[in-house]
């Protein structure tokens, strides 16, 4: 039988040693239920668990496209190089977009039960028309990022409209008028 002494560390699952944390991992080995194996105490193992660095974000969730002022969801994974999730990260995520008017998560610490991975359930509003994307960067280490995939962002539907004229006119002259139609956040 197989058991770890060390918490926070590393978790054993049947013959399975899992890393959750740096340290030195105590894997405990007990005889149990076989008579013919002659050893009368415990054997103990020792390993050193290194830290695992985050390299990178990914934001994953978002749609392909959105109407203005929809909200929708955004995962923020922490990664290492080889694209392995860090469960050990505590750093905190900052949101940017490419579009100014979007409404964003506030600043974000991760907590040991994230284990390197946060939802922000509906918590992004784009309100602006065209291609956007929404980026998570460590507030620490500005290389920790990561961004979604292009959004497609179309307008919502019209509110109001916006009418232009020339700002004088001779009577009895005509003139070009042009009405453009818009919505809430003026798309």
């Amino acid at each position: 039988s197989f058991s770890t002494v060390s918490a926070g560390i590393c978790t054993v699952s049947g013959n399975l040693v899992t890393p959750v944390g740096a340290g030195t991992c105590i894997v405990h080995a007990t005889q149990v239920g076989d008579s013919n194996w002659n050893v009368a105490t415990a054997v103990d193992q020792s390993f050193l668990i290194t830290a695992i660095s985050v390299t990178h974000f990914t934001v994953t969730g978002a749609p392909a496209s959105s109407t203005a002022g929809a909200t929708f969801s955004v995962t923020v994974s922490a990664l290492d190089a080889g694209n392995a999730v860090v469960p050990s990260y505590t750093g905190t995520a900052h949101f940017t977009s490419t579009d100014g008017s979007g409404t964003l998560p506030a600043n974000y610490t991760f907590v040991a039960g994230d284990n390197g991975v946060h939802t922000f359930t509906n918590a992004v509003t784009l309100k602006t028309a065209g291609t956007q994307t929404v980026t998570a960067t460590d507030t620490v280490t500005a290389s920790i990022t990561g961004a979604t995939p292009s959004i497609s962002v179309t307008a919502a539907n019209a509110t109001h409209f916006i009418v232009t004229a020339p700002p004088s006119a001779t009577a009895g002259t005509p003139f070009s008028v042009t009405v453009t139609v818009l919505d809430q956040f003026n798309n």
